[in-house]
């Protein structure tokens, strides 16, 4: 079958679904999705039997889906719909989610069903980007495979969304999730806000303040140091700092800050560097040097232990702070 995978980039799961269907013998391109006109011109320069859409940002011209069967894996379940599917997952903290083959249709998320696949969520609030790559990843394929077998079967038709029943509780159209929705209150619950930063790892992070400066945090993880005024840097260790909250600590590990300086858009760093002078007199904790799997607290620098020629594996250190 020739196959065309139009995507906004070519990303990991875009590279995933291509490899699989590789080897599975199908003729496989990728497009890159510019502007309608370039899709129109891409789509019609391949002609193929199917245009799956892994990880596409864009508007699909009516003139390629009303012509060329074009399936869209969209990370929400039956009834989800919007852009922002795995953020509003995590911020609410849903026990589980799910990928759903969608044909294109003029209303976005709106076309009849391919397939469908749920899973359980990780019980700590996952990072968009590891539950991306994990458990999103793995039921998007299954999603892929299932809808190329049911191309080949001409007696095959999808099913209505609205016939489709909603087995994740909740799962609706939502609206693309702004700043305003992510606002985190630093007297608040520590979970909360460890949960509200992991649902914009590694985009585009929460707008905040951290000692005093105006910056988009990422890689948030629980601390245990407790009892002190909220907000305040307690700690740094390993370009992290510890940021009190209400309840307990927050470590950041990376902040960008919010204002760009001479003209230039500002990068994500290691949080220390991004706060700069701001936290020179703050105390450094002691370094977490154990070899242990990640666990629930704590931060600490990803480390690489080999054996001989093998490398058995990596880990941040923990707990602490």
């Amino acid at each position: 079958m020739r196959i065309l995978l139009l995507v906004t980039a070519f990303n990991g799961l875009s590279q995933r679904v291509w490899c699989a269907l590789q080897t599975l013998g199908h003729d496989v391109g990728v497009h890159i999705a510019g502007d309608g006109a370039d899709i129109i011109a891409g789509v019609r320069s391949v002609n193929p039997d199917l245009i799956l859409c892994p990880y596409l940002t864009k508007r699909i011209p009516a003139e390629v889906w009303q012509h060329w069967p074009t399936i869209v894996i969209h990370p929400g379940p039956v009834g989800d719909r919007g852009p922002s599917s795995l953020d509003w997952a995590i911020s609410d903290g849903v026990a589980r989610w799910g990928v759903t083959a969608l044909q294109a249709v003029e209303e976005m998320d709106a076309g009849p069903v391919w397939a469908t696949r749920t899973f359980t969520m990780p019980a700590a609030s996952p990072r968009k980007s590891a539950l991306y790559a994990g458990p999103v990843a793995d039921a998007a394929l299954a999603c892929v495979l299932e809808v190329v077998a049911k191309a080949a079967d001409r007696s095959f038709t999808p099913t209505p969304a609205d016939r489709m029943p909603v087995d994740v509780p909740g799962a609706r159209a939502r609206p693309a999730m702004r700043q305003t929705d992510r606002v985190i209150d630093w007297a608040g619950p520590s979970e909360q806000i460890v949960r509200r930063i992991r649902a914009a790892d590694g985009s585009p992070g929460v707008l905040t303040e951290v000692a005093g400066l105006p910056v988009y945090a990422y890689d948030a993880h629980p601390g245990t140091v407790r009892g002190r005024r909220p907000g305040e840097v307690l700690l740094r260790r390993e370009g992290a700092v510890l940021v009190a909250a209400g309840d307990g600590s927050v470590w950041l590990g990376h902040l960008r800050p919010a204002v760009s300086e001479g003209g230039r858009p500002a990068i994500k760093l290691p949080a220390v560097t991004a706060l700069g002078s701001l936290v020179h007199g703050v105390a450094h904790a002691a370094s977490r040097s154990g070899r242990g799997p990640q666990t629930a607290s704590g931060y600490g620098q990803i480390r690489y232990r080999r054996a001989g020629a093998l490398a058995p594996g990596c880990a941040r250190p923990g707990p602490g702070g």
